[in-house]
């Protein structure tokens, strides 16, 4: 992972099993904000996760900018999870629309990983 310093400790605790290499990074970055991504993968990936997902694409019938909808269910997942804020107005399409943009983010990535890496993730359909 380059830009992590890695000690014998987590080493052998990955080694023994003691520790996931996701545990490790998780203990290390937060993930609980497009910053902390950014920060995670620029450090150990040289990827700017935000350039990536600044982008317009098509998400069900609207072409928002990802950015600002990931922004906003990572807002949603906080009232949930740390406020216990539960929207009991939450429809079938609004849980569509977040499958809908978790795909369109990942999707983008991916475009992203294989045009810089130029390795192909995906198998052609």
């Amino acid at each position: 992972m380059a830009g992590c310093d890695l000690t014998a400790g987590p080493v052998l605790a990955i080694r023994d099993g003691d520790k996931s290499i996701e545990s490790l990074v998780s203990s290390r970055y937060s993930f609980q904000s497009i910053s902390g991504i950014n920060s995670a993968f620029k450090e150990l990936l040289d990827i700017d996760f935000q350039t990536v997902i600044r982008r317009r694409k098509k998400v069900g019938k609207r072409l928002p900018v990802l950015e600002r909808q990931l922004n906003l269910l990572i807002d949603f997942r906080h009232g949930i999870v740390h406020r216990f804020n539960l929207d009991l107005e939450l429809r079938k399409e609004h849980i569509e629309e977040i499958f809908d943009l978790t795909t369109a983010v990942i999707d983008q990535f991916v475009d992203h990983l294989e045009k810089l890496r130029g390795v192909p993730i995906r198998v052609p359909s």
